[in-house]
C-alpha cells in the first residue's frame, strides 16, 4: 500500500511539470530553470576575442553556496570552505567568480558528460564509466581538472607568488617544482633570476673524488634516496644491452671533464684537529640543521620541503673529506660564494665535532660500472657526437686528430651540452650556455593536440595525464620508436612517486597563458606587493623551515622537545618590533634567548633582501611603512607604580636581567627586558601584556589581567588598563643589554 501512494506523489502534474515548463509560457513559474552565472571579471578565450564567462554548473549543484547540506551527496553537496570560496562573504563569491575559472570545463553545457567532468582516480574513472558512459571529453579544449588539482588554477589571478592562502597543494607543488631545479632548465614566469639548484662544481676536486662523482650520477637516489638529484643514464630509453657501454663511456667522459676543468681550493685550516663525533650529532640535532638537512634515509614528501631544502647528509661521510667538511660548515661562503647555506657562526670546536659526526656517516656504496670499453669505443662514441652538426669527412679528421685523453674530455663536453648539466650546475666553460628546455611559462594552456602521445596507449589521453607520465618516466615517449641514440629523449628521471607526479602536474597546470584580465586578479597595493616579495623570500631562503609564519611552516618546532625552546613564531613580528633594530638584528643576530641551543644564523644577504624582509613582516601586521611616536608617562610617582608592580609580578623570575643564575631551569626562562626600548614597539606590549596567548598560543607567559579593563591589584584604584601602561613605560626605561645596534 505504501508503494502505491509513493508512486501516486511521482505522477507528473501537467499544470506544474508539462505546461509551465513548456516553450513560450516557462517565462511564469516553470519548476525547470536552467540557473546561469555570466562574470563581470571573469572571462573565456575563444581564439579571436574573449567573452564574459557564462557558467550554469548551479542548475545542477543547487546548493553549492549554501550551509547546512555538507553531507548530501554530489551534486546537492555544499562547497567545501565556504569562507574561502564560493560563499557570498568569501573573497570568490559565485556570483562574480563562477565555477569554471578554478574548475576549469565546459561552463554552458547542462550535460555530465558534455561539460567535461574529468575522474580524479581510475576506480573513479571506471566508476563513471560503468554508470554514465563517461569518456576522454574531446570536443571541449579545457576539460575540468581532477578534484585534487583544482588549486592550479589560482595562479591564474594570483601572479608571481609561490605562496596563495587557502591553497596547499599549489603552494607545496611550487616548492617540489623549485626543489627539483625545473626552472633551471625550462624557463618559467615567477621563476626567473634564481640562482642554479644544484652545487657549484668548478672546484669538484676540492671537494669529491672521481669514482664517488661517477658512482653518483650513474644513478643518484641509490645513493641518497631523498636527493632531488636526477639520474640521466639507465632510463627507460638507455636500457637495453646495446646501451650498457654507451652509457659507462658518457658517465666517465662527463666526470672526466668536470675534474680536468676544477679550479683548485686552499682550505682555511688544511690540516683540522678531529672533534668528538657525539658531540656532533647532537650540535646537529640543536643549533638548527635539522631545518634544512636530513640525516636518515626518507621519503623527499615524508621529510617536506622544508627539510629537503639543503642537500640529504645521508652517506656523506663516503662522499667528502674531512677536511672539506670542516671547512664547509665553518664558513660555507668560504668554499662557494652562491651558497644558500648560512653562517652558523661555529666556534672552531664545534665545527670540528660537526664534521667528525658528519664524515662519520657512510652506507650503500651505490651503482657499480656495468660494462668496460676500449679508447676505440670511445672514438666512436665522440665520432657518432661529431657527425651529428659536421660532415661525415670532416668528423673523421677531427676525431682523428686528437689523442685518447682529449677524445675523452671532448666526449665530456659534449655530453654536459647535450643533457644540460650546466643549467643547475656551474661548470668552466659553460658560462653561456642557455638553458636546455622549453619555456613552460604557458605550458598549462597548451592544447592537447600540441602534446605527442607517440606508441603509449595505457594512459587517458588528457593533458593532466600526458604530465604525470612526463613526470613518471620521462623518456616513456620513446617506446616502441626506432631511433638513434642522438634522437632520444633525454630528460632525465626524478624517481617520483604518483603522489609527487600529481603535485608537479598542478604545478605545471598552474603555469597559464594570460588570459583573466587585470581586474580578476589580485588588486596590486604597498602591501599586497610585500607580501607577495616577503613569501617568495621566506621560502627561498628557508626562513619557513624554523619559523612559523602566517599558519605555514615551522617544520623545525616539530623537533625540539619543548616548543618554547624552538624558533620563534614569526607572524607578529610586524606589530612587535622596531624596523631598525631589526634591520640591525639581520645584520648582526644577537641571542635573544642565550640559554636556547638553536641559533639564528648570519645569511650575509644584501639590504634588499632585509627590507623585503621587514616590509613583508609590516605587511602582515598591516602596518607597511609605518613609524609610531609614543610618549612615555611623565610623572615620577606613575613610573614608581610601574616599577611597583613590575616587583609585585615577579617578572624577573623569568625575565632574567643580565646574569642567569646556574640553577634556574632554562624552560622558565624568557627574553631580557633591557632590551625593550630599542626591541619592542610600545603599542605592541601593550597588547601582549593583556592577551599573551592571543597573539603567540602556547606561550608560557600568564595572563596577569583577567578582568579588564578592572584588575586584581589595587593601584590606580585597581584600572588594569592604566596599571598595564605604566609596567610598559616602566620597561621603556631600562638600558645596558644585548644590542645589535651598538654591537653590544
Amino acid at each position: 500500500e505504501r508503494l502505491r501512494e509513493l508512486v501516486a506523489e511521482l505522477q507528473v502534474d501537467f499544470v506544474g511539470d508539462i505546461l509551465l515548463n513548456a516553450p513560450l509560457l516557462d517565462f511564469m513559474a516553470p519548476s525547470l530553470t536552467v540557473r546561469q552565472v555570466i562574470t563581470p571579471n571573469m572571462v573565456d578565450d575563444v581564439n579571436f576575442t574573449r567573452v564574459l564567462k557564462m557558467d550554469r554548473c548551479t542548475t545542477c549543484h543547487v546548493a553549492i553556496d549554501r550551509e547546512g547540506f555538507e553531507g548530501y551527496p554530489q551534486p546537492y553537496t555544499t562547497h567545501p570552505n565556504l569562507d574561502a570560496y564560493v560563499g557570498s562573504a568569501s573573497p570568490h563569491p559565485v556570483q562574480t567568480t563562477g565555477c569554471t575559472v578554478c574548475h576549469e570545463g565546459m561552463g554552458q553545457s547542462l550535460g555530465f558528460i558534455s561539460s567535461s567532468h574529468t575522474p580524479e582516480t581510475d576506480t573513479q574513472m571506471a566508476e563513471w564509466e560503468a554508470r554514465y558512459g563517461w569518456d576522454v571529453p574531446h570536443y571541449w579544449d579545457f576539460p575540468m581538472l581532477p578534484t585534487n588539482m583544482t588549486e592550479a588554477s589560482c595562479a591564474k589571478c594570483h601572479k608571481g607568488t609561490v605562496y596563495v592562502e587557502e591553497a596547499p597543494d599549489l603552494n607545496l607543488a611550487y616548492g617540489l617544482y623549485e626543489r627539483a631545479g625545473c626552472y633551471a632548465c625550462h624557463i618559467t614566469a615567477g621563476f626567473t633570476d634564481l640562482r642554479k639548484p644544484g652545487p657549484d662544481l668548478t672546484k669538484i676536486s676540492a671537494k669529491l673524488t672521481p669514482e664517488w662523482a661517477s658512482t653518483w650520477i650513474r644513478d643518484p637516489r641509490e645513493v641518497k634516496a631523498s636527493t632531488w638529484m636526477p639520474r640521466f643514464w639507465y632510463n627507460s630509453n638507455t636500457s637495453a644491452p646495446e646501451d650498457v657501454q654507451r652509457n659507462e663511456i658518457e658517465i666517465d667522459a662527463t666526470v672526466a671533464y668536470l675534474f680536468a676543468h676544477s679550479d683548485g681550493h686552499e682550505f682555511a685550516n688544511a690540516s683540522p684537529p678531529l672533534g668528538d663525533a657525539a658531540r656532533g650529532e647532537e650540535l646537529v640535532g640543536s643549533v638548527g640543521c635539522l631545518a634544512c638537512h636530513i640525516t636518515e634515509d626518507q621519503a623527499r614528501l615524508d621529510a617536506g620541503t622544508r627539510r629537503t631544502f639543503g642537500q640529504p647528509l645521508q652517506n656523506i661521510g663516503n662522499k667528502t673529506s674531512y677536511e672539506w667538511l670542516y671547512d664547509w660548515v665553518r664558513d660555507p661562503k668560504h668554499f662557494s660564494e652562491n651558497t644558500y647555506m648560512p653562517n652558523l657562526r661555529l666556534t672552531d670546536e664545534e665545527a670540528a665535532d660537526i664534521a667528525t659526526y658528519l664524515a662519520s656517516l657512510s652506507g650503500s656504496g651505490g651503482r657499480t660500472a656495468e660494462a668496460t670499453y676500449t679508447d676505440a669505443d670511445v672514438e666512436a662514441v665522440l665520432f657518432d657526437y661529431v657527425r651529428s652538426i659536421v660532415p661525415v669527412a670532416e668528423a673523421e679528421a677531427l676525431v682523428g686528430s686528437m689523442s685518447a685523453d682529449e677524445r675523452l674530455l671532448e666526449l665530456g663536453e659534449r655530453v654536459i651540452g647535450r643533457y644540460g648539466c650546466y643549467s643547475c650546475h656551474d661548470i668552466e666553460g659553460f658560462e653561456n650556455r642557455q638553458p636546455i628546455g622549453i619555456e613552460l611559462t604557458e605550458e598549462g594552456t597548451k592544447l592537447i593536440a600540441r602534446l605527442d602521445f607517440a606508441f603509449v596507449h595505457d594512459i587517458p589521453h588528457t593533458k593532466v595525464d600526458w604530465f604525470k607520465q612526463k613526470m613518471r618516466d620521462p623518456r616513456a615517449f620513446d617506446r616502441d620508436r626506432v631511433l638513434q641514440p642522438l634522437e632520444k629523449l633525454r630528460m632525465p628521471n626524478f624517481g617520483m612517486s604518483e603522489e609527487e607526479t600529481t603535485l608537479f602536474a598542478t604545478a605545471i597546470m598552474s603555469l597559464q597563458a594570460e588570459v583573466q584580465p587585470v581586474a580578476a586578479h589580485v588588486p596590486r597595493s604597498a602591501r599586497q606587493d610585500a607580501l607577495r616579495d616577503g613569501r617568495n623570500l621566506f621560502r627561498r631562503r628557508n626562513c619557513i623551515g624554523c619559523h612559523q609564519m602566517e599558519g605555514d611552516g615551522g617544520d623545525y618546532v616539530n623537533l625540539v622537545a619543548d616548543p618554547s625552546l624552538a624558533p620563534p613564531l614569526l607572524t607578529p613580528e610586524g606589530a612587535k618590533v622596531q624596523p631598525d633594530w631589526l634591520y640591525a638584528f639581520f645584520r648582526g643576530p644577537i641571542p635573544i634567548r642565550p640559554w636556547l641551543d638553536v641559533r639564528m644564523p648570519t645569511f650575509g644577504l644584501a639590504d634588499a633582501h632585509w627590507n623585503t624582509a621587514i616590509e613583508y613582516f609590516g605587511a602582515v601586521s598591516d602596518s607597511v611603512g609605518m613609524f609610531r611616536t609614543h610618549e612615555s608617562v611623565a610623572t615620577s610617582a606613575e613610573n614608581e607604580v610601574g616599577e611597583e608592580l613590575f616587583d609585585l609580578l615577579r617578572c624577573q623570575q623569568c625575565h632574567v636581567l643580565d646574569t642567569i643564575p646556574a640553577d634556574q631551569p632554562t624552560d622558565t626562562l624568557a627574553p631580557d627586558l633591557r632590551m625593550t626600548s630599542e626591541r619592542l614597539q610600545p603599542d605592541w606590549i601593550l597588547d601582549w601584556l593583556r592577551e599573551p596567548l592571543e597573539i603567540q598560543p602556547g606561550t608560557r607567559m600568564p595572563m596577569l589581567w583577567t578582568e579588564l579593563p578592572g584588575s586584581f591589584y589595587p593601584q590606580f584604584d585597581s584600572d588594569g588598563d592604566r596599571q598595564i601602561e605604566a609596567i610598559r613605560d616602566y620597561l621603556l626605561t631600562f638600558r645596558g643589554g644585548p644590542s645589535p645596534l651598538t654591537g653590544n
